[in-house]
C-alpha cells in the first residue's frame, strides 16, 4: 500500500485551502474582482461617492462640468463631462479641442507644471471660477450641471453635497 507521510498531507491540505480561497475570491459571484484587485468604483473617497451619486441620481443626457484634474467621472457615473486631464484624445485629431477645454476649465489658461502635476493646478483654477464663468462654460459646452469643490464660491442650486464636493444645477 502506498503511504504518504503526515507532513505531505499537511502541505496538500494547505494547498487545497489556498486554492479554494483563491477560487472563491475570484468567483463570478464577486464581479469586477480578480486576484484581489479592487475596482476604482469600490474605493471610499468623496470623489468616488459624488460620481456614484451622479450615476444613481443625477440626470442622464446632460453634460457635467467637473474638476478637470479628477479622474474617472465618466467611468464612475456613466455621464459625460467636458474634459478630463488624464483622458486626452488618441492621436492629434482632437488634441487642440482637448487643450482648449482644459484651458477653459482652468479659467482661460493652462498651468505650466510637468505631467500630472498639472492636474491639481487645474483643479485649483477650476475651484476659483465664479458664477459667471461657470455659467459661460455651461453654455459653451451644453453642460446642465457642475461638480464643484466644497470651497467653491458658486451659488447655484445645490442638488447634492458631501464633505468635499457639491453638485449644482446650472
Amino acid at each position: 500500500m502506498w503511504r504518504v507521510p503526515l507532513a505531505h498531507w499537511a502541505n496538500i491540505c494547505l494547498i487545497l485551502a489556498v486554492l479554494t480561497w483563491f477560487v472563491y475570491r475570484n468567483s463570478p459571484s464577486r464581479p469586477g474582482h480578480w486576484a484581489l484587485v479592487k475596482r476604482y468604483a469600490d474605493e471610499r473617497s468623496d470623489w468616488v461617492e459624488v460620481c456614484r451619486w451622479i450615476g444613481a441620481h443625477g440626470p442622464s443626457g446632460t453634460i457635467y462640468l467637473t474638476p478637470p484634474g479628477n479622474e474617472g467621472v465618466t467611468y464612475l457615473s456613466n455621464r459625460s463631462n467636458v474634459a478630463e486631464f488624464k483622458i486626452n484624445p488618441d492621436g492629434g485629431q482632437r488634441l487642440s479641442e482637448w487643450v482648449e477645454r482644459l484651458s477653459d476649465l482652468g479659467g482661460g489658461h493652462l498651468p505650466e507644471e510637468r505631467g500630472f502635476a498639472n492636474a491639481s493646478r487645474l483643479n485649483e483654477a477650476f475651484a476659483s471660477l465664479d458664477d459667471e464663468q461657470i455659467k459661460a462654460l455651461g453654455e459653451k459646452y451644453g453642460a446642465g450641471h457642475a461638480v464643484v469643490s466644497e470651497s467653491s464660491r458658486v451659488s447655484f442650486e445645490e442638488i447634492y453635497k458631501n464633505n468635499s464636493y457639491r453638485v449644482v444645477r446650472l
